[in-house]
């Protein structure tokens, strides 16, 4: 980020599994397959989904796909 230029020395990356889990293709695939199964047609919708819902949503045995 351009404003943190010259602000720190060294960083270290503390989830860096994230970074390879999924391409960006794969990524954007499954976060629409979890807006059909909660029935939402664009992300924002997920700010008024419960997370006890939105959990459900993502896990469990019909959630094929929808992980990494």
């Amino acid at each position: 980020m351009p404003a943190g230029k010259g602000l720190f020395h060294k960083a270290i990356i503390e989830s860096g599994s994230q970074l390879t889990v999924a391409s960006a293709d794969n990524a954007t695939a499954r976060t629409k397959a979890l807006l059909a199964k909660l029935g939402l047609t664009k992300p924002e919708g997920l700010q008024k989904v419960s997370t006890t819902k939105l959990f459900k949503a993502a896990s469990g045995p019909d959630a094929s796909g929808l992980g990494p």
